[in-house]
């Protein structure tokens, strides 16, 4: 180690060119690593949906749901089982249990489905497996007019579409939000029922006239020809001009036109997009992976502007999300907290070492910035707010080995020992302990890499960042920095600081060291006093997403109507008008909009829903007196909607980080009878309701609802030669439509769609329906009994149970954990006998989360105390050093309590990294005093002296790691802010505490003779 050291000393032109070549990497790996907002989650959830037309709820649920959850609960990798069954459709979200690629969970799932098809009924369509679902769009734009027709504003969408897709980064541009024409030929029923023929076969004769088949090839002479025969429509005249009926005795001809209507149609499928109250298409595009995204938004801005002078200026078309400016946005915000965070730190070395000595310290930190960056690149880690905000906790961390290393080496020089020797030594000196620290402190942050979930995929750059910057800084130090210090460091004049701050500590510890007792008996009280207000600082998962999007879920009471449920939707545009703060309105009827942000739950197309994305202004927040924050304005905003709403209900939401939550209040009721589990949800909502904070208190319990039933009766039925599937696919044609096909007119696709112009029950009844035997018509009211009966339209399960969720949302100033607290405590009084209650949301969450990170850190701090063990070979040491972190905890704590910050997951990650950066001041301690006592000094004059000596060290690592998270404070960001606080006040008060409390400890447990007569435990 000695020579090698000396060697890079001696070839210091080698060592600086190599750090000069470090330097140009890392800002080449900054460039071309790929740029994001947040990190990108891949949620081990699948989406599974089968459609069944015509099937209600509760025959979707048990002929086509429940056969799927049976399969799906044989897996072994299951984890979870959430199935919607509705009208027509059943919805499935399959979650299995965390791993790191879930290729093979998935493949299984496929074939497994596969295989399962048989199994379902005959009218079933394939089971559609989705594991791509969660997948977020990059850029959403609307295309608008007020005086254009839907397809006219997708044929502009179209054009986009097609100068954008050249753009070398995008993944794939889609069109929604856009109803498409279709050709619907609408028979008369009373017209059809004087013919012999019945719906399905004029379905039938249509698609027939429609069709092309190959017919051959005939030879010229010379070589073959091929022959086709003309057979697809060319216009909606060919469809008219069908014969479906000749005379016998007349001889009159029956067209298509005779008995009905062949016209244009918006589909029914699909959802309508707004962009305020005017009709749009969305464009929405997709990045492809690990690309950086800033450079290819710009490309595709430029393109924009160019596409634009082929579109009539009429068309509006609206930027609603574009990624790559939130993501220059934000990075270039954290870029600016890094560079202060760096002068900041820098300016602290300054102070207390020195121009000379702070200049070569200083190196340190880009070094050791470039070498991570270099790092993460190889990792794969992009850079997004949460590598860079680990840069900016590893910023103070980063000159902690090169301040220790400096110092050695400039104590050396200013004894008068040879440089060379000076600078070999002094590091060898310091290499074990900060080798040591820097252990201590990567093991801090490795909880973070073992954890499951969701939780660790979102924030496992932080550790990576932060441990490869630290290991960074620690080869700096032992190889730049006493390579500089060779060419630069001079004898020091004076190494008397006379700082008032030294004198002011050590006349403390110096007091304290004679009332050892009164140490103790402070100590207590303060620990006393810090569980006093652990209860009163609030709990929270994560904080809400700071971001200017918020969104509006609105349902219709009505199920069955799209018109209602848009009618309700613009109600809501109209409440909104008012609002200053609000920039624009994106609106989808009958769905969710295309997903724009990454801890949505993507929405189910549903003829009842709608959402509606509100873009609003950051900066005009606050102007008023009721609205000082995003979460104010969503106050405000639905209590302005619960007021002015007529029709329908409307859930503002605001956007969360980290793991999706849906409602931070939630209990889910689950049993075998629904009535009985409606009946206990009601129960908690009333509760609920009354609890002080709360807000949307709702269930996802969908009430009866009144559907027509055919009773038919089969004897009759027979009896006139018909059966079930003649009478319902006559129904299911009629009122549904029956799709037959496409046509092909004027180089534009259209669908095909047959059905009645039946509209009343009245006319449902004098319905004709053909017996295949008999060749006659039978009306329906003559074979079957057409009452009202009520049904759920929708059924729930959870894990193959009924299931109802009781849902809050919290009002600003309140605490979810509270509420449910609250919540649980009222219904130790309520009688839930057959029902399951589970209480979900925030609170467990929280639990779940916090618990994790609390047992892995245990494993480390065990790993921690076994690297101390092995440096300083005693079991005392090491616990002695691992006092320290109790020590910080009671600053974090009351850091918190003062500036009135919850202790969320990011304030307890801070918390739980300070164990390895707080026991590194113990280190450098503990260490100074083995060395003077080695020398033969007493245990308590050792004691006092390395608290005296290793002051100015510890304080200035102290206040550099301090510093250097002023950027994050300032930011006044709600996800890192408490973590920043966590950390700055734990390290604050556990330095002064340390310098205090661990000379006493030690002077209490170890012996007082020299440590090489093993003395020590």
């Amino acid at each position: 180690m000695k020579r090698l050291l000396k060697s890079i000393i001696e070839t210091r032109k080698v060592t600086l060119f190599f750090a000069v070549v470090v330097s140009i990497m890392g800002i080449f790996s900054y460039h071309l690593s790929p740029k994001q907002q947040s990190p990108k989650l891949e949620l081990a959830t699948a989406l599974i949906t089968t459609v069944y037309s015509g099937a209600t709820a509760d025959d979707i649920e048990k002929m086509v749901t429940s056969k799927i959850e049976d399969k799906l609960a044989e897996f072994e990798e299951c984890e979870e089982i959430l199935s919607y069954s509705r009208d027509s459709v059943s919805v499935i979200l399959y979650t299995v249990k965390y791993s790191n690629d879930f290729s093979d969970e998935w493949d299984k799932l496929r074939r497994e489905m596969t295989d399962l098809q048989s199994e379902l009924p005959k009218g079933a369509e394939t089971i559609h497996v989705n594991t791509d679902f969660m997948m977020t769009a990059g850029m959403i734009y609307s295309i608008s007019g007020t005086s254009y027709t839907y397809d006219e504003i997708k044929h502009y969408a179209e054009i986009l579409k097609e100068g954008l897709n050249s753009v070398d980064g995008i993944s794939r541009f889609e069109i929604e939000g856009h109803l498409d024409r279709e050709i619907v030929v609408e028979l008369d029923y009373q017209k059809m029922n004087y013919l012999d023929i019945s719906y399905e076969e004029i379905s039938n004769l249509i698609a027939a006239q429609n069709l092309e088949i190959p017919s051959g090839q005939v030879e010229d002479g010379i070589s073959k020809i091929n022959v086709r025969t003309k057979g697809f429509f060319e216009n909606v005249k060919d469809i008219e001009n069908i014969i479906v009926s000749i005379s016998d005795e007349t001889g009159i001809v029956t067209r298509i036109k005779d008995i009905g209507t062949v016209s244009y149609e918006l589909e029914e499928s699909g959802f309508k997009a707004k962009i305020n109250k005017n009709n749009a298409v969305f464009l929405v595009g997709y990045f492809e992976e690990g690309k950086n995204i800033i450079p290819i938004g710009k490309e595709i801005e430029n393109n924009l502007l160019e596409i634009r002078k082929n579109i009539p200026e009429d068309i509006e078309i609206d930027k609603i999300l574009f990624e790559p400016n939130s993501v220059n946005d934000n990075l270039t915000g954290f870029i600016h907290s890094l560079l202060q965070g760096i002068v900041f730190v820098i300016l602290v070395v300054f102070v207390g070492m020195g121009f000379r000595n702070a200049i070569i310290v200083s190196i340190a930190i880009p070094l050791s910035i470039f070498l991570t960056f270099s790092i993460m690149k190889v990792c794969g880690v992009a850079v997004q707010q949460i590598s860079i905000v680990a840069l900016i906790i590893a910023l103070g961390m980063l000159v902690d080995n090169a301040i220790v290393v400096s110092d050695a080496i400039q104590n050396r020089i200013d004894h008068d020992e040879e440089r060379i020797n000076a600078c070999v030594n002094g590091v060898l000196e310091v290499a074990a302990p900060v080798l040591t620290s820097t252990i201590t402190t990567v093991c801090t942050f490795m909880p973070l890499l073992i954890m499951k979930g969701e939780i660790r995929d979102y924030l496992k750059s932080l550790p990576i960042v932060v441990i490869a910057a630290l290991l960074s800084s620690y080869l700096v130090a032992l190889t730049v920095t006493p390579t500089m210090a060779y060419l630069f460091f001079k004898k020091r004049k004076s190494t008397h600081t006379g700082h008032k701050l030294t004198h002011l500590i050590e006349t403390i510890q110096t007091g304290a060291m004679k009332n050892k007792h009164l140490v103790f008996i402070t100590l207590t009280i303060m620990i006393v006093l810090t569980i006093g207000a652990v209860k009163s600082i609030g709990l929270k998962f994560f904080p809400f997403a700071q971001t200017d999007m918020m969104y509006i879920d609105v349902k219709s009471e009505i199920t069955s109507d799209l018109d209602r449920t848009e009618e309700v939707a613009l109600q809501v545009v109209d409440l909104l008008e008012g609002y200053d703060e609000i920039e624009k309105l994106a609106i989808a009827i009958g769905d969710g909009m295309p997903r724009f942000f990454d801890t949505m739950f993507p929405a189910f197309p549903s003829k009842d829903y709608a959402q509606i994305l509100v873009k609003f202004d950051l900066d005009k927040i606050g102007e008023h007196e009721n609205i000082k924050s995003v979460t104010g304005l969503r106050d405000n905003i639905q209590r302005t909607l619960d007021n002015g709403l007529s029709i329908g209900t409307a859930t503002v939401k605001q956007l969360e980080q980290g793991e999706p939550l849906g409602a931070p209040v939630s209990v889910r009721v689950t049993g075998g009878d629904i009535s009985q589990i409606s009946q206990a949800a009601k129960a908690i909502e009333r509760l609920l309701v009354n609890i002080e904070g709360t807000s949307n208190v709702k269930t996802d319990f969908t009430n009866k609802q009144y559907e027509y039933l055919v009773d038919l009766d089969k004897t009759l039925a027979s009896q006139r030669g018909l059966n079930n599937y003649n009478v319902q696919n006559e129904i299911n044609i009629g009122l549904r439509g029956r799709h037959i096909g496409i046509a092909r007119i004027d180089e534009e696709e259209y669908n095909m769609k047959v059905k009645s112009n039946i509209k009343d029950i009245a006319q449902l009844g004098n319905m004709g329906v053909k017996s295949n035997i008999t060749m006659e018509k039978v009306l329906l009211k003559d074979i079957a009994k057409i009452r009202l009966n009520p049904v759920y339209p929708v059924l729930k399960k959870v894990d193959r149970e009924l299931s109802i969720a009781v849902n809050s949302d919290v009002l600003q100033g309140y605490s979810a954990v509270a509420i449910t607290d609250e919540l649980a405590s009222l219904m130790d009084h309520q009688d839930t006998a057959g029902v399951k209650v589970i209480f979900s949301g925030e609170k467990q969450s929280i639990g779940r989360n916090f618990g994790a990170l609390g047992a892995i850190a245990v494993l480390f701090l065990l790993l921690i105390y076994a690297v101390l063990l092995f440096q300083f070979k005693s079991f005392i040491e090491p616990l002695i050093i691992l006092l320290t972190i109790p020590l910080s905890a009671i600053g974090s704590i009351w850091g918190l309590y003062v500036t009135g910050i919850s202790l969320s997951f990011t304030a307890f990650l801070g918390m739980v990294s300070l164990a390895g950066i707080v026991a590194n001041n113990a280190i450098v301690l503990i260490d100074y005093i083995n060395i003077e006592m080695n020398r033969g000094v007493p245990k308590n004059q050792a004691c006092h002296e390395a608290a005296k000596k290793r002051f100015r060290p510890i304080i200035l690592s102290t206040m550099t790691t301090v510093m250097g998270l002023i950027p994050l404070i300032m930011m006044r960001s709600e996800m890192f802010t408490p973590m920043a606080v966590s950390i700055m006040s734990g390290l604050l008060v556990s330095t002064l505490l340390t310098i205090i409390v661990i000379p006493v400890v030690t002077s209490i447990l170890i012996r007082d003779f020299s440590r090489k007569s093993n003395a020590i435990l």
